[in-house]
């Protein structure tokens, strides 16, 4: 009877065994999945940035198409108006950062 249990114990435990290794190369496949999103969506954003900045550094002067010329400052606008946006949120973040909860309900001072 002890040699059943004893083979029951290593099954178990080779079951264990097995489980384990199972999801531990399950989770470095996830994390592998997740490194891939992240490269590609950091190259969507680099090639973004490469078109924007052509549209940016296009002469207008050398646009003959009036229409065209007007939608080519339409899309530097918006382009300029997205990187100052993301520029003000960064510098308020930095900001946060070094100052958080100035004066505010953490700092123990009173009401003015």
């Amino acid at each position: 009877m002890k040699e059943g249990h004893r083979d029951l114990l290593n099954v178990l435990q080779q079951g264990s065994t097995d489980l384990q290794q199972n999801y531990d190369i399950r989770m470095l496949e996830l994390q592998n999945e997740k490194k891939n999103l992240e490269i590609r969506q950091q190259k969507i954003a680099l090639a973004t940035l490469q078109e924007e900045n052509k549209i940016l550094y296009i002469d207008l002067n050398t646009i003959g198409e009036p229409e065209v010329r007007d939608m080519v400052r339409k899309e530097r606008a918006k382009i300029l108006q997205k990187r100052n946006a993301a520029r003000d949120q960064q510098e308020h973040e930095t900001f946060g950062n070094y100052f958080g909860d100035l004066g505010g309900s953490g700092s123990n001072l009173g009401d003015y």
